[in-house]
């Protein structure tokens, strides 16, 4: 909080209330008894209550322009900048207001040439009500109707506020606060909407791209001061139930995550050097997101010398940073920035890192950059995200279109089945995850049940093609510890759906799966989850995961199809009761 802006403003207003309080004492109450005495008698009051009333009249008047200068200055004039009609009204005020302060100062002074003034103070001193009245009209008007953009400190505070669901968010370098069910609206000063309902309290952030006022540090700033559900060995673990993954649905981290990361996209590669520093934070979540942007931002405007640096930093992250959910994702981001110069170090790590997470993201870093492939999906996708575009998804309703590019680069849209086909959507985590392959034998052994059933599957994962290929056994073959070959090993040849890729989530968020909702094995995913589409369009069943097997099978998603009967709750589905959550 900025406690000298406080001070100020109340300096300000308590100036005003005794200066003003004062006056009218004096019009109503002081003058009206005096004239009752003698003259002799009203001359030695009136002179005694002037030479008191004086002191607060000079002391007010320093207070007053001291206060009201750097208000006008300091606090308000950067968020009114361009402000057409707030500047001529503030400097109206400040014109009335030496007028107050000179007709004060002449009642309260010795000047022979103000005495007719003094003579007549009754009728001065409502002139000078009038002003005060007009002032406060002025400032009044100023406040209500041309508020300027929100102060960076006010923006951090209000951030600091807990995150439950967040819905539609408006356009804006500002915090959008919202509560669901009675539907009344309201705007509040620095640009804060509010929706008041039964509900919680829900929060989340629009930030304007073009807006220079939002920078790479207050956009860090929202992932420090949020709450999120604890990590422990590369798991969430919901902080209620003590077990991996998140019971809420509702819950806030995957949108505090995809929103920080396209903002910082979005500022590109000037927001490097914030992030670079924050590779170094105390908060493990801040850490994440920095080392996830810098693996996404292109290098283009950085020198040689300074993309180097990038990569050192990185590299300099996997040798020693404590979390290995954080050296994960810096050796993702090694692998996507095709770090050549970090090969030798990531060859180590594969051998000798405490995490077999984190050894095999090396391998994949590894085969990564000897296969480089130049593929900026990823930052355009983050770049083009639309939070408006979120949760669109409700069964009965039709099914948002989309496109998306195959493991062969070949386009998949949607409404291209449309009227002949069931689809299912099967949105998986990455190669390293057993259920997901588990799911991928049985499409394989299901072929035939699907085709007869004229039902189209598509698995989607949230990842650039070359993860999706690793995915698939098109790219590298990584032998899982523990296992005598590599689980994708079969796949070539054997995969009859298409397995998309779908960066950053785009899509996996419209249709309510959520990326960067919570960790597994050491690397944020999106909710795993399942959508029926009849061959009308519409959405029949959507299910979210709570946990990295909570889904309804291939053999149960196929039943459902077959006896058009959509109903599937997992037997360890993770229970929400929302009077424990932390």
């Amino acid at each position: 909080m900025d406690w000298i802006a406080v001070v100020s403003r109340w300096t300000h207003v308590g100036t005003a209330i005794v200066l003003v309080g004062g006056t009218v004492f004096l019009r109503f109450v002081f003058t009206p008894a005096v004239e009752r005495l003698s003259e002799a008698e009203r001359t030695s009051v009136t002179s005694h209550v002037q030479s008191l009333w004086k002191r607060f009249i000079h002391i007010g008047i320093l207070l007053f322009l001291v206060s009201g200068f750097y208000n006008y200055l300091v606090v308000a004039l950067p968020s009114h900048k361009g402000d057409k009609l707030y500047h001529p009204l503030i400097g109206t005020k400040i014109l009335l207001g030496f007028g107050m302060f000179f007709i004060a100062s002449a009642l309260v002074g010795r000047s022979a040439k103000f005495e007719v003034m003094r003579r007549n103070a009754k009728f001065w001193q409502t002139v000078i009500l009038v002003l005060a009245a007009v002032i406060v009209g002025i400032s009044g008007f100023a406040k209500v109707t041309l508020k300027g953009k929100p102060r960076e400190e006010n923006v951090r505070l209000l951030n600091a506020m807990r995150m439950a669901r967040p819905v539609s968010v408006i356009e804006k370098s500002t915090i959008v606060e919202r509560r669901e069910g009675l539907g009344e609206s309201f705007i509040e000063e620095n640009d804060v909407e509010r929706t008041v309902a039964a509900g919680q309290w829900i929060t989340c952030f629009a930030t304007n791209p073009q807006s220079p006022e939002v920078s790479a540090s207050a956009i860090l700033d929202r992932v420090r001061s949020h709450s999120f559900q604890p990590l422990s060995n590369g798991f969430t673990n919901d902080a209620t139930l003590k077990t991996h993954g998140v019971a809420n649905l509702q819950n806030a981290d995957w949108r505090i995550n995809t929103l920080a990361v396209r903002d910082l996209c979005r500022q590109g590669t000037s927001a490097v050097p914030e992030l670079l520093k924050a590779l170094h934070d105390d908060n493990l979540h801040v850490r994440h997101i920095a080392a996830l942007t810098l693996g996404i931002l292109p290098n283009e405007n950085d020198s040689s010398s300074q993309f180097e640096h990038r990569i050192n930093e990185l590299t300099a992250v996997l040798r020693n940073d404590r979390e290995q959910l954080i050296r994960s994702e810096a050796v993702i981001a090694l692998g996507r920035l095709n770090a050549k110069s970090a090969l030798e170090a990531l060859k180590k790590a594969s051998e000798s890192d405490d995490s077999k997470d984190v050894r095999h993201q090396c391998d994949i870093a590894i085969e990564r950059i000897e296969k480089y492939r130049d593929d900026d999906s990823l930052l355009q996708a983050y770049k083009s995200m639309d939070e408006s575009e979120f949760d669109r998804v409700s069964i009965g309703a039709p099914a948002p279109d989309f496109t998306l590019i195959d493991t062969d680069g070949k386009p998949w849209k949607l409404s291209d089945f449309k009227g002949d086909k069931t689809v299912v959507l099967i949105w998986i985590f990455a190669d390293w995850c057993p259920v997901c392959h588990g799911e991928f034998r049985e499409l394989i052994q299901m072929k035939q049940q699907f085709i007869d059933n004229d039902v189209v599957v598509a698995t989607i994962e949230c990842h650039e093609q070359f993860r999706n290929r690793v995915m698939t056994g098109d790219e590298l073959l990584a032998v899982h510890e523990g296992a005598k070959k590599a689980p994708s090993a079969s796949y070539p040849g054997s995969i009859w759906w298409s397995h998309l890729s779908d960066p950053a989530g785009k899509i996996a968020a419209t249709y309510g799966a959520s990326p960067l909702a919570f960790a597994v094995h050491s690397e944020y995913v999106n909710r795993p989850s399942t959508i029926i589409i009849d061959k009308e369009g519409t959405v029949q069943f959507a299910y979210y995961g709570t946990f990295w097997g909570d889904r309804p099978s291939i053999h149960k998603t196929l039943e459902m199809i077959q006896n058009n009967s959509f109903e599937f709750q997992h037997p360890r589905r993770l229970s929400f009761d929302p009077s424990g959550e932390k």
